[in-house]
C-alpha cells in the first residue's frame, strides 16, 4: 500500500505512529521530508515500512538505505507533475491539516507542497487536525468533506528551527548578503547556511520571497523593515517551517501566501521576475563547478527540492543570480573544493548551472568562464592549507597550465575592500588580487602605453607571463599584500588597476609598484591605490614603505611626494629610491 504523507509542520505525527505500530509489511510511505521525526528511530520501530522520502532532512547512514529506505532524485514540482498526470499513485493520503473554519475548511497551514494534487487524485485521504495549525492565504484551504476521515491531534504543529551558532555561517552570510540588492526577490532552499543568510540582509530594502520552503529565519526580515509590504504578498512560498511563533504569525496573515508547489516553482514565471536571487546549499564540489547536494560523507542528506528550476530561472532573470554555497571544511576535515567528487557524491547540479560559488573564504564567479578559469576561481575559495594540492591536482587534470604552481594561501581579507569614486564620477572597488585575475592583468597590460609599461617593469614588455601574472596576484608571504582595482559588476568585472606591496626581510618595511590603466588616470585613482597599501602596511605592523622609481617617472614620484608621509628620495643614476615613512 503506497501512502503519501504530508511534511514538515503538516506531518500527522499520530497517523504515523499508528502505522508504525499496525506492523504491516507492505506499506511504502513518499513524503517530502518529515517533521521532528527521526526517521532511524521510526526505522527500528517499525522495521517492515518502507520509505520513499523526496529530501532526507536529518544525516542517514548509507547502511540504512536499499529497500527499506531508498531516496527518490526528484525535484517537488516534477514531483507533483508526476502526481497531476496520473505517473505517480496513491492508495491513501495522510496529511495534518488545522481545524476547520466556520464554512468547513480547514488549512494545509505551512505544508502545502504537491499535497492538493494529491488530494485530488487520490482514493483515501485522512486528515489530522492540529490545533495551532495556522490558516493561510493562497490555495491552502480543502473542504473538510474532501477528507475520508479525520482525527484530532493531541500535539501542537511540528516545528524546526535552524542552529546558526558557528562562525563559519556568519562568514559566508557576510558574503551572501553583497550578491543582494535592493529590491531583490529571494529563494533560499533547505539548509542552515543558505538561510543564515538571512540575518545579513535585515538592511536591505523592499525585498520580496518567493521560494519553494522558507524559515523562521525571515522573521529578522520582516522585524527589520527589510520586505516589501507595499506588494502583497511580500512572502510566496509552498512550505514554511519554524519556531511555534513563526507559524502562529502566519495565521491569516496577508503578507504571506501558501501555494500549491507547481504555481511557486514555474520556471517561465519564475524568470520573469527581476533580480531574482537563487541560494542554494552544496557540501561538495569538484573543480570544474559541479555541486553534491545530496551527500555528506558516508551519509544521505538533502535533496533536490526545487533548486535546479530555482538556480536556472534566476540565471535567466534580469538582474538574476544563481548563487551556491558551502562550507569549504567538510565535516571529516577535507576540503568540500575537490578536485574530483567522491565515488558516492552525485551530482545534483551541473556545472553550467552553477554561477556564484560562496564559501567561508570568498566568492567565485564561473558562468562563462573556462575550465582553467573556474579552477583557478574555486582554489581560491578553498580552505587555504589545501589550495597548493588542488592546484597540484588540477594541473595533473589538465584543468589549468604548469605555470600555475601558487595560490594565495591565506583568507580573502574581504575587510580590505573599499569602494571609492573617481574624480570623473567612476564607481570603482580596491579589493585584494585573486588567481582568476591573471587575465585580466595579462589584459590591461595591452592596453598600457609602452612607456607606462618601461617605467612601472624596468624594461619593455610585449606582454605579460602567466607566471609574473601569477605573482602580482597571490601573496608569497604573510607579509606581502596584492591588490587589484576594478570596474564593473561581479560578473562582468575589468581590472583597471593593480597594487603590490612586498614585505622586506625584518617586516619593517615593504616595497610597492603600481599599474594603473590609461582610462583612468589623472583621476585619483592612483592615490587611491597608495592610500590602500599605506592602511594594510600600517596594519602589518610596517614602519614605512619603499620604491624603486625611474627618474623620469615624474606621476610616481609626485603621488609619493603627495603622499602625506615623511618622504625621501635618493637619486641613484637613473633611478631614484623612495622612502615614505610614518
Amino acid at each position: 500500500m503506497r501512502i503519501y504523507v504530508g511534511s514538515a509542520s503538516g506531518t500527522p505525527l499520530e497517523l504515523l505512529a499508528a502505522i508504525a505500530a499496525s506492523q504491516l509489511a507492505d506499506i511504502e510511505l513518499v513524503y517530502f521530508v518529515l517533521g521532528e521525526i527521526d526517521l532511524e528511530t521510526m526505522l527500528s520501530q517499525a522495521p517492515l515500512v518502507k520509505h520513499r522520502p523526496l529530501y532526507v532532512g536529518r544525516p542517514l547512514s548509507r547502511a540504512l538505505l536499499g529497500d527499506m529506505v531508498s531516496h527518490v532524485p526528484i525535484s517537488l514540482p516534477q514531483a507533483a507533475r508526476l502526481v497531476r498526470e496520473g505517473r505517480w499513485q496513491f492508495d491513501a493520503a495522510i496529511v495534518a491539516t488545522s481545524e476547520p473554519d466556520a464554512h468547513g475548511y480547514v488549512s494545509l497551514g505551512a505544508a502545502v507542497g504537491m499535497t492538493p494534487a494529491v488530494l485530488e487524485r487520490s482514493r483515501l485521504a485522512i486528515a489530522e487536525r492540529v490545533a495551532g495549525l495556522p490558516f493561510t492565504f493562497g490555495g491552502a484551504a480543502v473542504p473538510l468533506a474532501r477528507f475520508s476521515a479525520s482525527i484530532v491531534a493531541t500535539h501542537g504543529p511540528s516545528t524546526y528551527s535552524h542552529r546558526h551558532t558557528d562562525d563559519t555561517g556568519r562568514r559566508i552570510g557576510r558574503y551572501l548578503s553583497r550578491l543582494v540588492g535592493d529590491g531583490s526577490t529571494l529563494q533560499t532552499g533547505p539548509g542552515a547556511v543558505a538561510n543564515g543568510a538571512m540575518q545579513f540582509l535585515a538592511d536591505k530594502r523592499n525585498l520580496r520571497i518567493h521560494s519553494d520552503m522558507v524559515y523562521d529565519d525571515l522573521q529578522v526580515l520582516v522585524e527589520a523593515g527589510a520586505l516589501d509590504r507595499m506588494s502583497t504578498p511580500a512572502v510566496v512560498t509552498s512550505h514554511a517551517t519554524g519556531n511555534p511563533e513563526f507559524l502562529r504569525s502566519l495565521d491569516r496573515n496577508p503578507l504571506f501566501e501558501l501555494r500549491r508547489i507547481e504555481d511557486v516553482v514555474d520556471v517561465g514565471r519564475l524568470a520573469g521576475i527581476p533580480k531574482l536571487v537563487s541560494i542554494t546549499q552544496a557540501f561538495a564540489m569538484d573543480l570544474m563547478g559541479q555541486a553534491c547536494c545530496d551527500c555528506v560523507g558516508d551519509a544521505v542528506l538533502g535533496g533536490l527540492a526545487s533548486q535546479p528550476e530555482f538556480m536556472r530561472a534566476a540565471a535567466s532573470a534580469a538582474g538574476g543570480r544563481a548563487v551556491l554555497c558551502l562550507r569549504a571544511v567538510a565535516p571529516d576535515g577535507s576540503s568540500a573544493i575537490r578536485a574530483v567528487l567522491r565515488p558516492g557524491e552525485p551530482v545534483t547540479l551541473p556545472r553550467s548551472d552553477v554561477h556564484f560559488v560562496v564559501t567561508e573564504y570568498g566568492i567565485a564567479y564561473l558562468q562563462g568562464k573556462s575550465l582553467q578559469e573556474r579552477a583557478l576561481a574555486l582554489v581560491e575559495v578553498a580552505p587555504p592549507e589545501f589550495r597548493s594540492e588542488l592546484l597540484a591536482q588540477a594541473r595533473e587534470l589538465g584543468l589549468v597550465g604548469a605555470d600555475f604552481r601558487r595560490a594565495n594561501p591565506g583568507e580573502y581579507a574581504v575587510e580590505d575592500e573599499r569602494e571609492i569614486r573617481t574624480k570623473d564620477g567612476r564607481a570603482l572597488r580596491i579589493r585584494p588580487a585573486r588567481l582568476g585575475d591573471v587575465p585580466h592583468l595579462q589584459r590591461l597590460i595591452h592596453r598600457l602605453p609602452s612607456e607606462d609599461v618601461y617605467l612601472r617593469f624596468f624594461r619593455t614588455l610585449r606582454s605579460l607571463s602567466i607566471e609574473e601574472a601569477v605573482r602580482l596576484c597571490t601573496n608569497e608571504q604573510s607579509m606581502d599584500a596584492m591588490f587589484v582595482a576594478v570596474e564593473g559588476a561581479a560578473e562582468s568585472e575589468q581590472v583597471v588597476g593593480n597594487a603590490c606591496l612586498l614585505g622586506e626581510p625584518g617586516g619593517r618595511s615593504g616595497e610597492v609598484g603600481y599599474l594603473v590603466d590609461p582610462a583612468v588616470q589623472g583621476v585619483g585613482l592612483g592615490r587611491a591605490l597608495q592610500q590602500v597599501l599605506v592602511d594594510k602596511a600600517k596594519a602589518l605592523g610596517m614602519k614605512g614603505l619603499t620604491a624603486q622609481i625611474l627618474a623620469d617617472n615624474k606621476r610616481m614620484l609626485g603621488l609619493a611626494r603627495a603622499s602625506g608621509l615623511r618622504v625621501s628620495i635618493e637619486r641613484d643614476g637613473d633611478t631614484c629610491e623612495v622612502l615614505m615613512e610614518w
